[in-house]
């Protein structure tokens, strides 16, 4: 992609989220992709960091934006529009498989942060079988997720009537109005739709797929020679703010409240201590190989994925082991 045609795309497609930094001729510039707009909770450990001045403090510059979807932000970082991404694993190793020049530096929020919501004539996940269910896309991260913690409940995923409908908010919206039976909402999403009476959560990604890598930091070649000692300031000052956030995750969430205003404060607050308390991110940023190797194989097993990845080939383990 040409640099002048992802700049045209993301005019109409990203957000820049604005948060305060300090400006310094000394410091090195990062420049950040972060997938959704405004961004999910579960990435808000940038902003936490950032606020809490450790990237300053680790000579760096980090410059944000928030875009609305993974494959934006691959396009991104192939096009050059930026040093690193946050993006979803998935869409990640489809890149790489098919040739993208991209690294794993780190990943501090490895785990699923999805909640399967259906109406209450749905007993549970094996009950989804010829029913209508709404996910951001076929072959999406969500879709995935979906059919295999179905499977894990006994269920029959190729039986059940997948529909692309787009966003957790058009997924909600399609849910309440009885066009589908159930959807995969991420957590703040679930909390606002779990207050509907007819609604109930029959599945916790975190629980039932422990093993599923979720997102990680994604790193262009280009940025790596030129940038290798900033990035790994980014890396550690983004540990340090994870460890930070966990420990403090009141403080935090009057953090992440600020990029999100449209959702109740009680709620982000809610989802920021459950976090904390479930031990949700990983302050090493290390990916598990074990992980690593249970995600190749569960999109190779629906084609989400045509050929295997390694570990070592991709992941780059002494960023996140000097954390």
């Amino acid at each position: 992609m040409k640099r002048r045609d992802f700049l045209k795309a993301a005019t109409g497609a990203a957000m820049l989220v604005a948060a305060p930094a300090v400006r310094a001729q000394s410091l090195s510039k990062v420049n950040l992709l972060v997938t959704t707009s405004p961004p999910d909770p579960n990435a808000h450990y940038f902003w936490w960091a950032m606020e809490q001045g450790y990237y300053r403090d680790a000579g760096i510059d980090v410059s944000i934006r928030s875009i609305v979807s993974d494959t934006t932000t691959v396009r991104g970082l192939v096009a050059g529009e930026a040093d690193l991404g946050w993006a979803g694993a998935g869409s990640g190793m489809q890149a790489m498989a098919a040739g993208s020049k991209l690294k794993i530096l780190t990943s501090f929020g490895p785990r699923l942060d999805f909640v399967v919501v259906a109406n209450k004539d749905v007993a549970g996940l094996k009950a989804l079988a010829n029913r209508p269910f709404a996910v951001s896309q076929i072959g999406a991260v969500s879709n995935t997720v979906a059919r295999l913690m179905i499977e894990r409940a006994g269920g029959d995923s190729s039986s059940v009537q997948w529909l692309s409908v787009g966003s957790g908010s058009s997924r909600l919206q399609a849910l309440n109005a009885k066009r589908v039976d159930a959807t995969i909402l991420n957590s703040v999403q679930a909390v606002a739709a779990l207050r509907t009476p007819n609604l109930h959560a029959i599945g916790d990604a975190l629980k039932e797929l422990p093993n599923f890598l979720y997102s990680w930091e994604i790193v262009t070649q280009d940025a790596l020679k030129a940038k290798a000692e900033p990035l790994k300031a980014f890396a550690a000052a983004t540990s340090r703010g994870v460890r930070w956030a966990m420990a403090n995750p009141g403080d935090a969430a009057k953090i992440s409240q600020k990029l999100m205003p449209n959702i109740p404060a009680d709620d982000i607050t809610h989802v920021v201590k459950t976090y904390a308390a479930n031990h949700y991110f990983d302050p090493s940023g290390l990916p598990r190989r074990a992980d690593w190797d249970y995600t190749v194989d569960a999109m190779m097993k629906y084609g989400d994925l045509k050929k295997k990845l390694g570990y070592d080939e991709f992941v780059l383990q002494e960023f996140a082991q000097n954390t």
